[in-house]
């Protein structure tokens, strides 16, 4: 199973629309994949004392990162990096389970020209901190609002190209992980 975080709980994003697309191209490979929005984290989450003891309402989003052969970080930047959010959700999974040696694939976009590369790098130092296995294949989309304006405008970009081409390219790397 692969696991696709939509990095931000802003309602209408454009992450979760780009996550619910390269869900569609991974079910194309005959891939079990789930998508994580981070609108769904429960409150409870933001107590104080859910770092000592995380709720029993956050077990299924544990799971789904846990369990996952790979997982595909879509992430937006918000002022030079990655939404606040995302990394409070990386947090609290537990460690070093999370993500130690599994694979991780990036995807950054951005309403400007450097297409989320910031708010990816930032992603990735966390990540290998954690002992991640990093997929090299990024995927930027840069000036998000044209390019993700409407699904027709966004299945004709190289964008969505790349987006194919990382999925494939990421099932072979997951496959070739060794635990």
């Amino acid at each position: 199973m692969y696991t696709i975080i939509s990095g931000t709980n802003r309602n209408n994003s454009k992450s979760l629309m780009v996550a619910k697309t390269i869900e569609k191209m991974y079910q194309e490979q005959n891939v079990e994949v789930n998508v994580i929005d981070l609108r769904d984290l429960p409150q409870s989450l933001f107590l104080p004392e859910s770092y000592d003891k995380k709720p029993d309402e956050f077990q299924p989003f544990i799971d789904k990162v846990v369990n996952a052969k790979g997982l595909i970080i879509v992430a937006a930047e918000y002022n030079g990096s990655a939404p606040g959010i995302l990394k409070y959700f990386i947090d609290m999974l537990p460690y070093p389970d999370a993500f130690e040696n599994v694979g991780v694939s990036f995807v950054g976009l951005a309403a400007g020209k450097w297409a989320g590369i910031r708010a990816v790098e930032h992603m990735q130092q966390v990540f290998g901190y954690r002992d991640a296995s990093i997929h090299p294949k990024r995927v930027f989309i840069p000036n998000s609002y044209g390019v993700l304006s409407s699904e027709d405008s966004f299945k004709t970009s190289d964008e969505f190209k790349r987006l194919n081409e990382q999925t494939k390219s990421f099932i072979n790397f997951c496959d070739r992980l060794i635990d």
